[in-house]
């Protein structure tokens, strides 16, 4: 897959994670709109949205920084991962 950029999935231990208010999946777009604002792409338990008010689109990213904030450091996701993965193994 030449020319793509490996995803970043940022982990965070579950009390960390309720200290934000947890969103479905969604991605935000930039650019997304005809005069070139960020919209929001959000999925999730078989329905999907797309949010276009800035307010709103404002929070979602918002909400996101938060959990970001608290995630885990790349070698730590990692670290984090494989140890659940060896814990369902057993």
């Amino acid at each position: 897959m030449e020319g793509r950029r490996p995803a970043v999935v940022p982990v965070t231990d579950r009390g960390r994670a309720e200290r934000v208010e947890a969103e479905p999946l969604f991605e935000l777009l930039q650019g997304g709109t005809s005069d070139g604002s960020a919209v929001v792409y959000k999925e999730g338990n078989g329905c999907s949205r797309l949010i276009e008010d800035p307010d709103e689109v404002l929070r979602q990213r918002s909400s996101y920084d938060r959990l970001r904030d608290l995630a885990l450091s790349p070698s730590d996701s990692l670290a984090f991962i494989r140890d659940v993965l060896e814990e369902h193994r057993s």
